[in-house]
């Protein structure tokens, strides 16, 4: 079999210049633990209000030896003045395996703290389709280990509908509408069931 190894160029800001050179390489064969699949998701962002980006990068399955691990895993490095791509500070490995490749990762805000959430989904082996939850918390998202809440609920998108900071949910219906779930007044991630009667 062949495997295309995946490499991520990282280029600096300076005064609203972008470098011309990458100072930093993510390449696959030097990565530690050494990852023989792609990132399914690459994602920049400030988990842990530090002031600095964090790396964020999702893979929905690992290739070892002739064998497949289905077990979603979110890798994410520390940003900061040390930021390396050597070896990521966390690596968050779902306890469910995926059942295909779809999927969906988002980091925002979703409920009222000024703390950064983490969620991703995809349709698990054992229970159907799967979202879990990450909720931002003081010493976040070093001291993650497994989802604070998980739910059993369709492809979901994420956006800001009403303007509130807060990252309201999509869900494309099989009847052809959408249903909208706003995160403000009260309907916190946390507790909502994100369905019809929701």
């Amino acid at each position: 079999s062949i495997i295309a190894f995946f490499t991520l160029e990282i280029f600096r800001t300076d005064s609203f210049r972008l470098d011309t050179v990458p100072s930093l390489v993510l390449d696959m064969r030097k990565m530690t633990p050494r990852m023989r699949s792609q990132p399914r998701e690459v994602l920049g962002y400030d988990l842990d209000n530090d002031g600095y980006d964090e790396l964020i990068l999702y893979f929905a399955y690992d290739i070892r030896d002739s064998s497949i691990d289905r077990h979603p895993q979110v890798w994410i490095y520390r940003g900061g003045p040390n930021f390396q791509v050597d070896t990521p500070t966390v690596i968050i490995r779902d306890a469910e395996e995926q059942d295909d490749y779809g999927f969906q990762m988002y980091v925002g805000r979703f409920d009222d703290d000024p703390y950064p959430d983490l969620l991703y989904g995809f349709l698990s082996s054992t229970s159907g389709s799967r979202l879990a939850i990450y909720f931002g918390r003081d010493g976040s998202p070093w001291n993650w280990t497994a989802p604070d809440r998980t739910l059993n609920v369709g492809e979901l998108s994420a956006l800001d509908c009403d303007g509130d900071s807060l990252l309201d949910f999509a869900e494309p219906k099989p009847s052809r509408h959408v249903a909208i779930y706003l995160s403000g007044a009260g309907k916190s991630l946390r507790t909502r069931t994100l369905t019809p009667d929701d």
